[in-house]
């Protein structure tokens, strides 16, 4: 149960518009708890700034700290199947089938079975066995 809720929530996390609403919002409140500690400063309430000041350093060393652990990077998808390529365009000969990332469109991922057209141009992300291992991991089959 646990692990499902930690899996769940950092997919969540990793997607990156998720990921800039919750960083930007940190970083916003660290903004006004430094906008007010200034504000106390001015109005000579030293303990109110100081425990402000605290706040303001709280917010911003999780925002980077957080910022810098949790921030994306890399591709978004989460291969489950599969296998790396052997190179720029090769696969290995015990997974011939290639698996590419859609660019544009609606499908997420598309597979190439070999002697299909374009086989042989396509930069695979991941290599298949079968075509039913490809379609549990999001590709289609592509169109040529």
């Amino acid at each position: 149960m646990i692990g499902t809720i930690r899996d769940t929530l950092i997919r969540w996390l990793s997607d990156p518009s998720a990921f800039w609403l919750i960083y930007g919002t940190i970083l916003f409140c660290a903004f006004l708890l430094f906008v007010a500690t200034v504000e106390n400063l001015i109005l000579r309430k030293p303990m109110n700034a100081f425990l402000l000041g605290v706040l303001f350093a709280a917010f911003v060393y999780f925002g980077i700290h957080w910022g810098e652990n949790v921030a994306p990077s890399g591709p978004a998808y989460v291969w489950r199947f599969g296998v790396e390529p052997l190179s720029e365009l090769a696969c290995p000969a015990s997974h011939p089938i290639k698996g590419a990332l859609a660019t544009s469109g609606d499908k997420r991922c598309t597979y190439y079975l070999p002697g299909a057209d374009f086989y042989h141009q396509t930069r695979p992300d991941r290599c298949y066995v079968t075509r039913e291992e490809a379609t549990a991991d999001g590709c289609e089959r592509s169109n040529y």
